[in-house]
Formats: C-alpha cells, structure tokens, sequence
C-alpha cells in the first residue's frame, strides 16, 4: 500500500476518534480570508492578442503593453469572451459564478464625469453591472438594466487621479460583492444579485490605459481564522481537556503531550497542504524549561500522531524545531526569541515545500529551515508538561514565500543569478565589479505587490554616480533580453537616495530623497509594497512614503549596483498579507 492510501485509511480512523472526542467541530470556523484563487485569464497586454475580446462602443488599442480605451466615448466597454478555466478543453463563455477580478487603471480624465472602471455580469450592451472610478475619488457601482442606468450605491476611494495608476479588485460570488482599491476595502461583502455574464474593462467621457488583468476561480482548501469568540470548540484535540472560555483556546491541564489539530482531513488532505502561512497568538504560565508550547505541522496522518513536525516554546526564551519520524525524535534547529512566561506572543510559521521560517512578534527567529523528509500534512497547536492558551488562529494556503539570505556560503544558482562579478567572501554578497548595472537577482518570482523587503547595504565609492541598492517587482524581458521590467531604490554615498522604474530597459527617476550614510558604512534599508504603492526606511527613518509604483506584478527581488562595488548582507523577503 503507497503512502497516500495509508494516509487515507488511517487518517479517518484517527479522525473518527477525534470527531468522539470534539462533536461540532466545523461550525465555528470564519472563512475571513481571501481564498486561493485559480486565475484562468492572465493578461498582461505585451503581446495582446484581441481575439479574445470583443469591444463595443469607443476606440480600443494594444500600446506599450497596456490596453487603451483612446477616446473620450460616451460609454466605451471591451469584454473577455473566453475563459479557459480547463486548459485542456473548450473555452466558457463566462467565467465561473464566484469569481476575483483585478486590474490597474489609470484614468486620463480630471473631471467627475470621466470614468473608468470594470463591467461585470455582462449580457449585452443593454445589461450589465460596473465599478467606475472617477480621477476625484468617487467609486460608483451602476446596474445597466434594458438600456437604462442606475446607480446602486457610491463610496470614496484613494490613490485614483489624473493619470495615476491605481489596483482595482472586484470578488463575486453570487449574491455578495466585494471592491478593493489599492489595497483597502471600499465595498465589503454587499449584497448584490449577480446574474453571470462576462468581465471586461470600461471607461465613460475619458480615455484610459488599463494592464494586468486577472479574472480567477476559489479552489482547493479555504483558508480560514478563528477567534474563539463562539464559545465553542472548534478544533479535535488529542485529549478532554481543552476548552474554549474568555475568548481564547486553552488547555488547563498539564500533560506530557496534548494537541489541537487545525485539520486531519476536515479542511485539507495531507498531499496538498504542501504550503501554507499558519498564525496564532500563545501564552504559556509556566515558567521551567521542559513546559513548552508550540505548534506541529506535516503530520503525514500514519499513526496518531504520525511523522511531523514541532515549533516548541519554551518560557526561558529558547525555540526549536523537532522533526519526529522512523521512530525517532530529530532536534534540527534551536534559537532564542523573545519570549517568557505569563506574556502572549504571536507566532507566524511559512511552510513553503518542505522548508519553514518562523517569525515572532514579527522577528525573524528561523529562516528557510529544511523539514525533509517531514515535507506535508496537518497542522495544530500544542503543549508539553504545560497549560497553554491560543488565541487569533489564522491559516492561509495562498503562497506566502519567505527569502532568507546571509551569504555564509557561495550563492546557490537555483535561487540566485547574476550578471556582472560577486562572490560571497567574508559572509556578506559582493559585487566587485564596476559596471553600469550588475544585478544579483532571486531565481523565484514569488513576490507580489504586498511584499516587506530587507536587506543591509554598503557602498564602498564616494561619488555622486556610485549607487547600490534593492531591485524589486523584477519582469524577465518579453521583447528583448536586455529589457526587463523592475523597479529599484538606490543609494549614493553623497547622501543621494532615487526610487527609479525600468520599463522595457528604460530607466525612469520616479522620486528623489536624502540620507546620512557615508561610505563604507553598513546601513538598514526596508521596502515596504502595499497595492500601488512603495515606502522606504533607511535605518527606520523614511525616506519615501506611499510613492505611487503601479506599473508592475509580482516579480523577482534582488540587489544591483552602479558603478560601484558593493556589499549586502541579511536579505529577506516576505510576501505579506494583511494580519
């Protein structure tokens, strides 16, 4: 029998049991979170092929890798007619019933009457739902029923004038609607009958520009998070003993090993929870170092409990990582955290295929830790030798990768690649060539627009023109090799500081800033990406706040010097859903 049919067999009989001991256990769980999405329209407009749209009304055009509606019609709209949600079979005329839809927008108009937006539930030209925004910050969604319009409801927005990119997100399922822009949601799960039909683009009175758009599906295991505000139990746990009161999970009792299991097979079957973001606040009473709190995670489900993992706490402030498997306890990694008895600590653990990293009150405490071969399956929380409280469990299986480099070995070529000369002598990455534009770029394009970047930089050149900096939101070249897409922040030694875009090999200053760091001085830089827009800290200080950046997907992260050499050190990257 193969590991898959044992994992089924024995994990209902385990289930079973844990059903006896928690009866109820679903009811309880708040589907807060956005679910994993499918996208089976992934337009980009660099190489636009319009046979899978159809316009009607105004003037549409393929320019420059965006979509233009280039006139200024009365009403203009361009919808999708194919959805190939099976990519092995006949494409849909619409796209499922509950859908996502994102695009950017950026609007030419200035006045009230100049709108641009997103069609949805569209029949024909006669019928159909919109979200228009206006460049004075109006969000309207109109119901066009047998040729008349009629406004259903109006709300502010930010982040939307003249000619200024912004991210709209439209989620439909088929009798609520929810809009986000930039980030912020405008429109929250209102009630709204939706009749099916096509998406497409939009625009009233005013030409526009329009790129990345994604139409996409829920599939797979929904995330969820609980608060324990129910006062019931909504987890199986391993013993009687648990018991939800004052808002929080707790198990009063002190136990050699108690568990409270998140899934075995009521969310999620072991081979697909492959990665997830798991968080949850804790507390511990206790104070020795043998009474612990913590999670497990991988649990193959063969045997109660089966091969796993487990992130420990101990109240002295030590962390590790047991890996349990072929009958034996495996200790792979230790580490302080700031953490004792009697205070609530949050825990946020990526496992992204086999690896883990681990943050505590948003401090790094293990990076990229290697779980093979304990590489999928359940998840909970857990004690040893102590009572324990929870609080806040949230679990997403939307990819939430995590990038830890120190550079204490020569750089791995599946994670990273280079143009120009580095090396990684003395533990830190080192350019030590001066050319106009030598790139050290991750290999993985995982990192979206909601994304915090670290890194330590120095530039060992003084002058004016000797830059080194973060390169982010990176595009590979689609017309030429020699020219990507990204955007980078750079630092000169003369106390310079430029937020720049390339696009199609281009180099654009996008907005210009001060600091005080000489050469030969190590310094913090953190990038924070929100939606549309960057921040940047030098040494916590900022340096750029909200500039608008809203060209450019999820793409690669990396370091670039100009014209200098340079060193980095401690780069991390985490894409970062709101908590």
């Amino acid at each position: 029998m193969g590991k898959a049919m044992k994992t089924i067999a024995v994990g209902l009989s385990s289930l079973l049991a844990m059903l006896a001991i928690a009866p109820g256990v679903a009811h309880a769980i708040d589907s807060g979170f956005v679910p994993p999405i499918g996208f089976y329209v992934n337009e980009q407009f660099n190489a636009f092929d319009a046979r899978s749209w159809e316009s009607v009304g105004g003037s549409w055009s393929s320019s420059a890798a965006t979509y233009d509606s280039t006139g200024a019609s009365n009403t203009a709209i361009s919808t999708v007619f194919e959805y190939f949600i099976d990519p092995v079979g006949e494409p849909r005329p619409t796209p499922r019933p509950e859908f996502t839809l994102r695009t950017r927008i950026l609007n030419r108009g200035a006045t009230p009457t100049q709108l641009a937006g997103v069609v949805f539930n569209y029949l024909d030209s006669a019928n159909y739902d919109e979200a228009v925004c206006s460049p004075t910050g109006t969000l309207l969604v109109r119901r066009v029923t047998g040729g008349s319009m009629a406004t259903v409801l109006t709300t502010s927005y930010a982040g939307g004038a003249q000619n200024i990119w912004f991210e709209l997100e439209l989620v439909v399922t088929r009798d609520t609607l929810t809009i986000t822009i930039n980030g912020i949601t405008r429109v929250n799960r209102s009630q709204f009958v939706n009749a099916g039909g096509r998406v497409g683009l939009v625009t009233h009175n005013t030409p526009a520009k329009f790129d990345y758009l994604r139409v996409g599906s829920p599939f797979n295991e929904q995330p969820f998070r609980e608060d324990f505000s129910s006062g019931e139990l909504p987890f199986p746990t391993s013993t009687l003993t648990w018991n939800v009161s004052g808002g929080t999970l707790n198990n009063p009792a002190t136990e050699s090993t108690s568990r409270a299991s998140i899934g075995a097979g009521l969310f999620f079957a072991p081979e697909t929870t492959v990665q997830y973001t798991l968080w949850t606040r804790m507390f511990n009473p206790y104070g020795a170092s043998g009474n612990v709190v913590g999670m497990f995670f991988n649990d193959d489900g063969v045997g109660f409990p089966g091969a796993h993992g487990e992130l420990l706490f101990s109240p002295t402030g030590q962390a590790r990582i047991d890996l349990f498997y072929d009958g034996s306890k495996h200790t792979i990694a230790t580490a302080p955290y700031r953490g004792g008895p009697k205070q609530w600590f949050d825990v946020r653990l990526d496992n992204h295929r086999g690896a883990v990293s681990v943050w505590v009150d948003g401090a790094l405490v293990f990076g990229d830790v290697s779980t093979f071969p304990v590489d999928d399956g359940f998840v909970g929380l857990l004690t040893h030798w102590s009572p324990g409280r929870f609080d806040d469990v949230w679990w997403d299986n939307n990819p939430h990768p995590t990038l830890v480099a120190k550079f204490a070995e020569p750089l791995d070529e599946q994670t990273w690649k280079t143009t120009g000369t580095w090396d990684t002598s003395g533990g830190t990455l080192n350019s030590t060539a001066v050319d106009a534009s030598d790139l050290a770029l991750s290999t993985c394009a995982c990192w979206s627009t909601d994304a915090v970047i670290r890194a330590r930089l120095l530039n060992q050149f003084g002058a004016s023109g000797n830059l080194v900096g973060v390169v982010y939101n990176y595009a590979d070249a689609v017309v030429a090799p020699d020219k990507p897409d990204y955007y980078e922040v750079v630092f000169s030694s003369t106390g310079i500081a430029q937020l720049n875009k390339v696009l199609n090999g281009v180099r654009t200053h996008v907005a210009r800033g001060t600091h005080t760091v000489p050469k030969n001085t190590w310094f913090n830089v953190v990038i924070l990406r929100r939606g549309t827009t960057t921040t940047v800290k030098l040494n916590g200080s900022t340096i750029f706040n909200n500039v608008q950046q809203g060209e450019l997907g999820a793409g690669k992260v990396g370091l670039v010097t100009h014209w200098s050499k340079g060193q980095f050190d401690n780069v991390i990257v985490r894409d970062d859903p709101i908590r």
